[in-house]
């Protein structure tokens, strides 16, 4: 969508890499995607904590909580321990930068 935020975003960061309300406003889209995210992961929705995982991640490919709730799915999905039985505090784990 040309006239989301994620596009505003994109266009100032493009005309200036450096400009930080951009960047900022990159790191809150993740995050809002990493809060959906982990709340399917509680309702144990694999498939849209999925897609939200995928959306935040092409957003902000390094932002770590949307790492984390990806790595806890992928253990999920192979029937696995999840990162809260190892002891991974999603909440804690601070928003990437740019």
């Amino acid at each position: 969508d040309e006239t989301s935020a994620y596009a505003y975003y994109q266009e100032v960061l493009q005309l200036d890499p450096d400009n930080e309300v951009a960047r900022r406003g990159m790191v809150a889209i993740a995050d809002l995607y990493a809060v959906m995210a982990n709340s399917m992961l509680e309702q144990r929705n694999l498939r849209n904590a999925g897609v939200f995982i995928r959306r935040g991640l092409f957003v902000l490919p390094a932002h770590p909580p949307l790492i984390a709730l990806q790595w806890q799915l992928d253990r999920e999905l192979a029937g696995g321990e999840t990162a809260s039985a190892v002891g991974v505090d999603i909440e804690k784990l601070a928003p990437a930068a740019l």
